[in-house]
């Protein structure tokens, strides 16, 4: 049977598979800092798309943020706030779009009396939702990511799922 050196390289294409690349969350990368996979995430299959409105938190030592999305279709809008232990606090609005489970907003805050404007992205992890950390260029006011596809994801602070009556607007 001629087919028999086909079969050996289809087993060891499979075979060359690493499950341990993903974590005890079911996500890939390592627990420090995760690495967008485009297999895993919305930016390639924008059919897949979640909903994401709702209000969320992040606890990361004596640091709060805080934020609260509105979701129509693909559009996503709503308030945002970083409140930093003996740093600047920021709040303000946010706008973007949803595609799949990735999260692409631009917040527009104020901080110490000077307007600016940030891109976020997020990833959608159950019902949290995962900061993208990566390279960003300056370009007057605004603050944009270099290479948004190659973008890591940190398990910490996760934004958590909240009941939105938990955030008084006072803090958004």
């Amino acid at each position: 049977m001629r087919l028999t050196p086909l079969w050996i390289i289809l087993l060891g294409m499979c075979s060359c598979t690493n499950s341990s690349d993903t974590n005890e969350n079911g996500i890939r990368g390592t627990s420090e800092n995760m690495k967008i996979d485009t297999s895993v995430t919305g930016m390639k299959n924008e059919q897949e798309q979640v909903s994401v409105s709702g209000c969320y938190r992040a606890v990361l030592g004596r640091d709060t943020s805080l934020m609260q999305l509105m979701q129509q279709g693909e559009q996503l809008s709503g308030r945002l706030s970083f409140k930093n232990y003996e740093k600047d606090a920021s709040k303000g609005f946010v706008q973007g779009m949803v595609h799949g489970d990735t999260l692409q907003l631009w917040y527009t805050f104020s901080s110490e009396g000077v307007n600016s404007v940030m891109e976020i992205y997020f990833l959608k992890h159950n019902e949290d939702l995962l900061r993208g950390i990566g390279p960003v260029a300056n370009s007057k006011d605004s603050a944009f990511y270099k290479d948004p596809p190659n973008l890591k994801f940190d398990v910490d602070p996760v934004f958590h799922n909240i009941p939105c009556d938990e955030i008084f607007l006072k803090y958004l």
